[in-house]
């Protein structure tokens, strides 16, 4: 091979390295599809929300936007007889009661209701119309303006929502063109032009905190297991003490222990807990998270946990919201509800070949919302963490 072949070969395999590397960033960070023998899978992971606020409109058709999407090339096709999960969440977040240099949009003191429901469709806008296929129903809460039960991030989340394939030409697309769209609105007769909720978190300097929500699809084919759920509901910890706002202090709450996981299965987790602080005499910020752990009191991924399972072993955002002692969208006792997906991307076992198990956790922390406030803990009443395993 002469100088400029020996080039010419260098500068390819160095391309085909740097794709490599793009390849392994995007996985890590972007969303993510695979494909089973008799499922497939797609989630957005840690991809961030499409768009940053949504006007606030007078009806809440009129704001239905668009704010994630599994595209045709992430979506596995659709099957007759197959059968479509999906499950997602979202944070809004209502801003400006007072002028501050957080407020984004126009200040208003109003609840907004926001809603959020997962469509079929072949068109990337659509939120609705001949085009699209309702997946889920729509989830709807009232985001709490007034103080001092201000909710100000409201997650909105579906836990679990199907769609049976009877015959894939009374589909609303092509299978191979087919996607899933996340639309959320938010709506009050108040509304005026200007009025906003942001699609994540406001910040101090009018700065917006994104990826505080994620998407997932599973399409079965026909006749495939949907999974064995296997359930915990006994508290690991029956109490979060109360930090402070960037104090960390994540505790696990349920826990599921899983075993025999082997590359190219999928994990998909539910959770939900229900927070009580009535005997507290302040609302308190409550937040969650999914991941999986080594153990299960384990409120960070590490080792097999990290380099296993995909996002270093996070399976779903982290969100929350203010639990309120008076009446709001989420009023004291509060019920948090989560949902993961994550691929296992290698066989977890030990140096010897011998299977190691893993815990998916629900952790949570919690703080005051007032600075006077002293100390004390919010009380878990009830919840679980629900996990099924797909095997590949």
């Amino acid at each position: 091979m002469g100088r400029k072949g020996k080039i010419f070969t260098g500068i390819a395999v160095l391309a085909c390295g740097l794709a490599l590397i793009l390849l392994g960033a995007a996985a890590s960070s972007g969303t993510i599809a695979w494909k089973g023998r008799t499922f497939g899978v797609a989630t957005t992971g840690n991809s961030p929300e499409k768009v940053s606020t949504i006007g606030i409109e007078r009806s809440a058709k009129r704001s239905r936007t668009v704010v994630f999407t599994i595209a045709p090339h992430q979506l596995p096709d659709p099957t007759a007889g197959g059968l479509i999960e999906a499950t997602g969440e979202v944070t809004l977040t209502t801003t400006c009661v007072d002028a501050s240099d957080r407020c984004i949009g126009r200040k208003y003191g109003y609840s907004p209701k926001v809603g959020m429901r997962l469509l079929l469709t072949g068109k990337k806008g659509a939120t609705g119309g001949r085009r699209a296929v309702p997946i889920s129903g729509r989830f709807e809460r009232t985001c709490s303006q007034g103080r001092p039960d201000r909710n100000h991030h409201c997650p909105l989340v579906i836990e679990h929502s199907k769609l049976r394939v009877h015959n894939v030409s009374s589909l609303p697309c092509k299978p191979a063109r087919c996607r899933v769209n996340m639309v959320v609105d938010a709506s009050d007769p108040k509304a005026r032009n200007g009025d906003v909720v942001v699609v994540g978190a406001d910040r101090p300097g009018g700065e917006i905190d994104k990826r505080k929500g994620r998407l997932n699809a599973i399409v079965f084919d026909r006749g495939a297991s949907h999974g064995k759920p296997r359930r915990g509901a006994k508290p690991v910890h029956a109490t979060i003490p109360m930090g402070s706002e960037g104090s960390g202090g994540d505790e696990v709450i349920f826990s599921v222990k899983v075993n025999h996981l082997e590359r190219g299965d999928a994990l998909l987790a539910r959770a939900r807990q229900l927070t009580d602080i009535g005997h507290l005499p302040y609302s308190a910020f409550v937040a969650g998270e999914l991941i999986v752990g080594t153990s299960r009191t384990s409120t960070v991924p590490h080792g097999l946990a990290r380099k296993g399972i995909s996002y270093h072993g996070t399976l779903s955002a982290v969100n929350g919201f203010n639990c309120t002692q008076g009446r709001s969208g989420y009023a004291t006792p509060c019920l948090s509800r989560k949902v993961g997906l994550g691929k296992v991307q290698r066989n977890i076992v030990n140096k010897k070949g011998k299977d190691v198990p893993l815990f998916v956790n629900l952790i949570s922390r919690a703080f005051p919302k007032l600075a006077s406030a002293g100390g004390g803990s919010a009380i878990i009443r009830d919840g679980f963490v629900e996990v099924r395993r797909l095997k590949r």
